[in-house]
């Protein structure tokens, strides 16, 4: 199958482009040919057909075993053959998938029944080619490492950002899986492999800032604002907080959020399962990021300013007099943007000694794997990359105006302004490359 768009040639039953990523056409199913009407059969026809047949049966007496013989000698190789051929297709469509861009945009909510059949283990036409060895290594290697680099602490085992939980927290990778909230879907629950393939219905109730540990998906549902603990392989779903809150993150053995039901936004803690609620601090809570001595976040009632307490809420802090734009914590180190004068500033955490990481003004900032992600409002909002290492080190990822970036799984996921509702999420490869919707 050739595309038409760029002319590469491609695996019979590919979806997208293995090199320019677009959408492949969907070939219908090849109709059996409509069989021909069969002639009378004259007399003499049956009787040289059952002439025939007697020679047939004599012949098949004095040659049985070889015949028999031979009958095994061609099942067998004809048995190697379909091997062969399974195995290349196999290769064939493996090599595709990992070399194509997603495109395309989730199944309709009306298929989630289907859908929900491939989350309780029910293997779809597209992974089908998975050998048994490859499922077992996979569910013993899905949460024994870091997903990156940038994430050397625990939180990499989970998969979670703090940044992305402050700005919406739609995205969350876990092994070779990608957990995201669907918007085109009512911001339903979906999850797909880290190339964009096996799409697949997780949960349809409407949700954001989602954290993951183990098989548990942690969310806010958008209808009622509770914490739930999702089991992504049963699809157990349990209510932990019954009340509104806001900005869930697993941090740990304990989830923090704020209250919002009061409008307070006072940060709280629980253990895992919900129980042992404890009130941490008041004051309007916002970018909150958890260190392994004290929190960091802005408050603001208190003009954005930036404060920090202590794991238990004590010995609260000023760090910053002036108004904080966004916070993000990678690797013991927390980095924080100048809402008013522009600049990126680095602090050790445990500290409140800050240095200019770069003059550059940037907004929704999320650090992801060595780069910086970024909205550039310099140059029109548009999504940027810096490298911490070497900030003059820029890429431009797209054009639009964006906001709410969320990066992980090699994926940055972002909302542009000027489309005609709030459900212009758009997906971009960490590398560069074509924009796709999911």
């Amino acid at each position: 199958m050739y595309c038409k768009y760029c002319g590469k040639q491609n695996v019979d039953g590919a979806r997208f482009c293995a090199a320019c990523g677009k959408p492949l056409p969907v070939m219908p199913p090849k109709q059996p040919e409509p069989q021909k009407p069969q002639k009378a059969v004259s007399g003499r026809l049956i009787a040289v057909l059952l002439l025939l047949l007697l020679i047939g049966v004599v012949g098949w007496a004095i040659a049985t075993d070889r015949i028999s013989l031979g009958a095994s000698q061609q099942t067998a190789e004809e048995s190697d053959d379909v091997g062969v051929e399974t195995d290349g297709a196999s290769s064939a469509q493996s090599e595709g998938y990992a070399d194509s861009a997603a495109s395309g945009e989730p199944e309709p909510e009306a298929d989630a029944a289907a859908d929900a059949s491939d989350v309780s283990g029910d293997t779809s036409s597209e992974s089908s080619a998975v050998t048994p060895e490859e499922e077992e290594q996979e569910a013993e290697g899905s949460d024994a490492s870091p997903l990156t680099s940038a994430y050397a602490d625990d939180r990499s085992y989970y998969g979670n950002s703090f940044e992305n939980s402050s700005q919406g927290g739609t995205m969350v990778a876990s092994g070779s899986w990608i957990y995201y909230v669907s918007q085109s879907s009512g911001f339903s629950i979906w999850r797909m492999r880290t190339d964009g393939t096996e799409q697949t219905l997780v949960s349809s109730t409407p949700a954001r800032h989602i954290s993951m540990l183990g098989d548990y998906l942690y969310y806010r549902a958008l209808g009622t604002g509770y914490l739930h603990r999702l089991n992504v392989e049963t699809g157990s779903d349990t209510v932990l907080v019954a009340r509104d809150i806001y900005e869930p993150k697993v941090v740990g053995e304990y989830i923090y959020y704020e209250d919002q039901s009061d409008d307070s936004y006072d940060l709280y803690r629980c253990d895992l399962d919900g129980s042992n609620e404890v009130k941490i601090t008041d004051g309007v809570v916002f970018y909150c990021c958890v260190t392994d001595t004290r929190i960091y976040y802005l408050d603001t009632r208190d003009g954005r300013r930036g404060f920090s307490v202590a794991l238990d809420g004590s010995d609260k802090q000023l760090w910053f007099d002036g108004r904080v734009g966004s916070i993000d914590y990678v690797d013991g180190t927390v980095y924080f943007t100048d809402m008013d004068n522009g600049g990126l500033y680095r602090m050790e955490a445990g500290t409140s000694t800050y240095t200019l990481v770069s003059s550059m003004t940037m907004q929704s900032i999320n650090i992801y794997d060595g780069w910086i992600y970024f909205s550039n409002p310099d140059n029109g909002g548009a999504l940027t990359k810096a490298n911490l290492s070497n900030v003059n080190e820029v890429v431009i990822l797209s054009t639009a105006d964006c906001e709410l970036i969320n990066v992980c799984g090699g994926w940055v996921q972002y909302h542009a302004d000027g489309g005609p509702d709030d459900d212009d999420y758009y997906w971009v490869p960490t590398s560069g490359g074509i924009v796709v919707q999911f």
